[in-house]
């Protein structure tokens, strides 16, 4: 046997992941989105109570500094990931969630990367999950795993905080864990397509 190779354990998939953190002055931005809330009825999509704004255009003249660089990071990350092609911000919303408001778990369509970003977060109950595209058949067949990392988890939690920016693949499935606090958690989400999309 010592004469034998080592064994390598190598990923076959892999699921890309893109966090960032900002120490920059969110306040405006807090302030506009509560300013906002009070003009739009808003929607409900993957919302369970809560508060989602309809759609914001990139060309938004409150947003445009912050579209610029959400498109920046996407294009990094787009060319981190070898997506082999430009990208730019398609649409951006608003979620205020109160005590216990969260998000149901979805996907989003139409687009190549999702993301994130928290703008006041009271504390890091609303966490967001991320779940394995083979999220089933690894609880029938792993569901007896004892520890858990990247090749044998089935779920992925990461905490929000305010500052913080995520990216994502837009086909991945996730959900917002509830609202534990007594203060609004605001975050800010949004869809990147190509760029002749």
């Amino acid at each position: 046997l010592d004469g034998r190779p080592k064994v390598e354990v190598t990923s076959l998939f892999s699921i890309p992941l893109c966090m960032r953190d900002y120490d920059v002055d969110v306040e405006d931005l807090e302030k506009e989105c509560v300013r906002r809330s009070t003009l739009d009825p808003g929607r409900v999509i993957s919302n369970s109570g809560g508060w989602q704004s309809n759609n914001i255009l990139a060309d938004d003249n409150f947003f445009s500094e912050f579209s610029l660089e959400i498109e920046k990071q996407a294009n990094s990350f787009a060319k981190e990931i070898e997506l082999c092609q430009k990208v730019k911000l398609s649409n951006l919303w608003i979620n205020i969630n109160g005590y216990k408001d969260l998000n149901t778990r979805h996907t989003h369509t139409n687009c190549l990367i999702s993301g994130v970003f928290y703008v006041k977060v009271p504390d890091e109950s609303s966490k967001i999950r991320f779940f394995h595209p083979s999220f089933h058949l690894m609880m029938r067949e792993w569901r007896n795993t004892l520890k858990f990392n990247n090749y044998t988890s089935s779920i992925w939690d990461i905490n929000p905080q305010k500052g913080r920016l995520l990216l994502f693949p837009s086909w991945l499935e996730h959900e917002v864990s509830a609202n534990l606090s007594q203060e609004n958690r605001i975050s800010i989400s949004f869809n990147i397509v190509g760029e002749n999309h």
